[in-house]
């Protein structure tokens, strides 16, 4: 990184001004619209993402195989470099530049940054060098070959951690700043270079076009990052001082935040485990099912929580416990109002969805039964996961970090017990129903056990309030689902197996739903649908 010969306090009011969103209640949700509308730019480019390879690939072995490596990389990235240590960094970092201590806040960061490269680049050499091994262990059930070409692109996608770890730090830095721009838009330019990769080498090169494709995007997406921090910041030094008192409370965060999430990691390589003695496409129709579900979830809980954190920290650390309890009671609910609906419309709609996303090239019917099973109950977990996004979040906050671990673990125990269970009282070609419904149970569980644990810091959070909205969103959820079946089925009768029929299957009743659904939230009058019909209504008058 490079010196500027600004002054300065000229470059850190420079840097406060650029792209920062506030903090206050509009502030707060300009910050999540913005975030919430990158993340469905990047999902939806990440449906179209996955729509190609099932094109290119359906549900093969090979797909199988590309899976299966694609979770040592990701494994790694989420555990050492991913949300645990932005939830680790962002309040110690903001509470630094809260109280206007802003070079012991970048001497922090320096050191954190530092450890972190470090960190990366040895243990994804140990995994180069030890991928036969890891891959025997993850899928045991893959043939020998199906092995090999696992490990192979495995090794190939190592590079993908290493350059989304450092990225993630740089998105850090800057939301603790209130600027959202740039870390809104590479996780976009990720998936859009991936895509391009996999068009272009995909029918020459197969499954390993893919995984040199998902390099190129870590390529992109890092350099957007840290050209976001060079160009505001004059900090980087290449040192790292553990000495920092600051530095050690990051340390302290990090910890438990790395076990709870090495839960969460340990629940999705049981799943695996388990699932490799599936057919391939049982096998794959889980990674296809669960991007559909973390499509609304990252849409809904992501957004919301990645824009409040920030708040929510500087909120904590100067002690302003009421507005915390009202933005985490804010948030609870609006996540909820979203979510609800969500779950019922996908899987209400999932066989159009799926028709109309992948059913295509090599992919079969085999492989929409199978996905179509597996979101049934995938679908179940939308709500909890998105509110974990953000109850977790009000934990970090408040620098408790010990409470949504334990849960964490004792959640990933019960999907455990439970995977193990429901997959052998499934028949073989539906045994990724009962991984997908272990996951919903153990995800509503945590969910349910962190807010209630978040009461006794915050007595008034999840209240008497939210309980009424809850009711009126049952309600208007209900009423929305008759219209959504009305929709399809009336279409359905006139069925075709056009691709433009399919989208019609899937538009045209999403639209009466969201349609219906807001109408009778503004009946039942639930807040959310004045703020969204506000909301339109300035965009239309703005246009």
């Amino acid at each position: 990184m490079r010196r500027f010969s600004e002054p300065r306090e000229q470059g850190i009011a420079r840097l406060a001004r650029v792209g920062a969103l506030g903090t206050s209640s509009q502030g707060i949700f300009s910050a999540a619209l913005l975030v919430s509308g990158s993340l469905i730019a990047s999902r939806v480019l990440g449906l179209l993402r996955l729509s190609i390879f099932a094109s290119l690939f359906g549900t093969s072995t090979s797909m199988a195989a590309y899976n299966a490596a694609f979770r040592i990389p990701d494994l790694l990235f989420t555990i050492v470099a991913g949300g645990a240590l932005a939830s680790a960094f962002i309040p110690v970092f903001s509470g630094l530049l809260e109280v206007r201590q802003e070079e012991t806040a970048w001497r922090v960061a320096n050191t954190v940054l530092n450890t972190l490269l470090v960190t990366l680049v040895i243990l994804a050499a140990l995994c180069f060098v030890f991928a036969p091994e890891l891959v025997r262990a993850l899928v045991p059930s893959f043939s020998h070959s199906e092995q090999l070409e696992t490990a192979s692109l495995t090794r190939i996608m190592l590079v993908q951690p290493v350059l989304l770890g450092i990225g993630g730090l740089f998105a850090a830095m800057q939301n603790s700043y209130g600027r959202f721009i740039l870390p809104s838009v590479a996780p976009v330019l990720y998936n859009a270079a991936i895509i391009v990769g996999a068009v272009v080498f995909g029918p020459r090169y197969g499954v390993y076009a893919a995984a040199w494709a998902v390099v190129g995007g870590a390529v992109v997406m890092f350099e957007i990052q840290i050209w976001g921090v060079v160009w505001e910041s004059v900090r980087y030094r290449p040192t790292i001082d553990w000495r920092l008192t600051s530095a050690r409370e990051v340390l302290r965060l990090l910890g438990p935040r790395l076990i709870g999430l090495s839960a969460f990691q340990f629940m999705l390589l049981v799943t695996t485990f388990l699932a490799s003695g599936l057919t391939s496409a049982g096998f794959n129709a889980i990674t296809y099912a669960w991007s559909l579900v973390m499509f609304p979830v990252g849409a809904v809980g992501s957004a919301l929580g990645t824009a409040v954190f920030p708040t929510l920290s500087r909120q904590s650390a100067t002690a302003q416990r009421s507005a915390l309890e009202h933005t985490v009671s804010r948030s609870i609910q609006a996540i909820l109002f979203l979510a609800l609906p969500a779950t019922a419309g996908l899987i209400l709609l999932r066989h159009p969805v799926i028709t109309l996303l992948f059913d295509h090239g090599a992919w079969t019917p085999a492989s929409t039964a199978a996905t179509s099973f597996a979101l049934v109950f995938y679908a179940l977990a939308i709500a909890p996961l998105a509110l974990i996004e953000v109850a977790a979040r009000s934990f970090y906050a408040l620098r408790n970090t010990k409470t949504p671990v334990m849960l964490a673990v004792g959640a990933t125990l019960v999907d455990a017990v439970l995977s193990v269970v429901l997959i052998h009282l499934f028949p073989r070609d539906r045994g990724q129903g009962g991984l997908a419904l272990a996951t919903a149970i153990s995800v509503w569980l945590q969910v349910v056990l962190l807010i209630r644990a978040l009461r006794v810091p915050l007595p008034h959070v999840a209240g008497s309030e939210l309980r009424r909205a809850c009711k009126g969103m049952a309600l208007a959820t209900i009423g929305m689902s008759a219209c959504v079946y009305a929709a399809f089925w009336v279409l359905s009768r006139a069925s075709s197996s056009s691709t433009l029929w399919s989208g019609t299957e899937v538009v045209l009743p999403v639209c009466i739903g969201v349609l219906s659904y807001l109408w009778l939230a503004k009946r039942l009058g639930l807040p959310e649908a004045d703020r969204i019909l506000g909301m339109l209504n300035r965009a239309r008058r703005s246009a």
